[in-house]
């Protein structure tokens, strides 16, 4: 089958690897494992950026910079979590992923994008921990970072709790209204936070679509599909 996208960058939010009262909850990579796979099984090529928010988050952290730099380096480690557990859950499921981003021995390998796009025409996952790598920038900013190294052609956003873009909080309103598609001048307008204002302008500058959409079974390849599913916005 023919989808919209042949290489996509997922943008994982950590909230969806906790559950239950817990940080970490196994039974979530392995859900979110099998989506994975069976993207792969499409034959479409897949790196995802995971975030950490599960586990840390380091704006929380407050004090003066060396404090909140401590905070953001912290939400670093916690992403790398996220990514060891996932690719494990990825073997698991006969899937091989390869874990890339903040290099760190015997854990992390470097994230040469050369390398990258390889292992993606070789059938692999690439799980990006460590956002963009830089300090004080969210996974956001990251996940568009990526997408551009390694030629995607779209980002998915994957949340826990919103399923798309809305002109308001539709969790502190219920007369918030949901955008299918937008452009970016018009996010731009509104004022819509759909990512940090760096990931954002990246996104504008180079023309890559962002859908938005809540996680759920099945609801990737809905995408893909072109199916109505969540908001996307581009040129």
């Amino acid at each position: 089958m023919k989808y919209l996208y042949q290489r996509i960058l997922i943008k994982l939010s950590g909230e969806l690897f906790g559950g239950k009262g817990k940080s970490v909850d196994l039974v979530r990579y392995e859900k979110v494992a099998k989506e994975l796979a069976g993207l792969v099984k499409e034959k479409v090529q897949v790196a995802v950026v995971v975030g950490g928010g599960n586990i840390m988050r380091g704006r929380t952290v407050k004090g003066d910079v060396q404090d909140e730099l401590a905070g953001h380096r912290a939400g670093i480690i916690a992403t790398v979590v996220n990514g060891l557990l996932l690719q494990r859950a990825l073997i698991r499921n006969h899937v091989p992923a390869v874990l890339r981003g903040v290099a760190i021995v015997s854990y992390v390998n470097s994230d040469d994008p050369i390398c990258a796009q390889d292992d993606l025409g070789a059938g692999k996952v690439v799980l990006y921990a460590g956002g963009s790598g830089g300090r004080f920038l969210s996974t956001d900013t990251g996940a568009v970072i990526r997408a551009l190294e390694i030629g995607a052609n779209a980002v998915m956003k994957a949340t826990h709790d919103v399923d798309g873009v809305y002109d308001r909080d539709p969790k502190q309103s219920k007369r918030a209204v949901k955008y299918p598609v937008l452009t970016f001048s018009e996010a731009i307008e509104k004022r819509l936070g759909i990512l940090d204002l760096a990931a954002f302008d990246l996104a504008q500058k180079y023309h890559l679509p962002i859908h938005v959409f809540k996680w759920g079974t099945g609801r990737l390849l809905k995408v893909l599909r072109g199916e109505k599913v969540g908001s996307v916005v581009k040129d």
